[in-house]
């Protein structure tokens, strides 16, 4: 409860109270949002990389970057080796001469 955070509402003097309810709860909405974009995610990601997976519809998956680094080398090697393969100048020039754009 926000009426229980005493450090929004100031002293007990009375001169001293001149934050209502509303902007106690606006203050605090402030704060927190603060604290989230600018402590809570930079430490994330620092720590983690952060991504959805299809299999998992709408859960986010957090991999520690050091795991993350392992998938992703061995996803490139895959994809370069097994995948797709490297063209020369002649090969690849005929490809672009043969295709229809549009």
């Amino acid at each position: 409860r926000v009426t229980h955070m005493r450090w929004l509402w100031g002293d007990d003097d009375d001169n001293a109270i001149s934050t209502s309810h509303m902007a106690a709860t606006v203050m605090l909405g402030e704060t927190m949002r603060w604290m989230v974009c600018h402590f809570v995610i930079p430490l994330l990601r620092s720590i983690f990389y952060v991504t959805e997976s299809e299999f998992s519809s709408k859960r986010v998956l957090f991999y520690r970057k050091p795991v993350w680094s392992i998938f992703r080398n061995l996803s490139m090697k895959k994809l370069t080796t097994k995948q797709y393969k490297e063209l020369g100048r002649k090969e690849t020039a005929a490809l672009l001469e043969n295709q229809q754009m549009g």
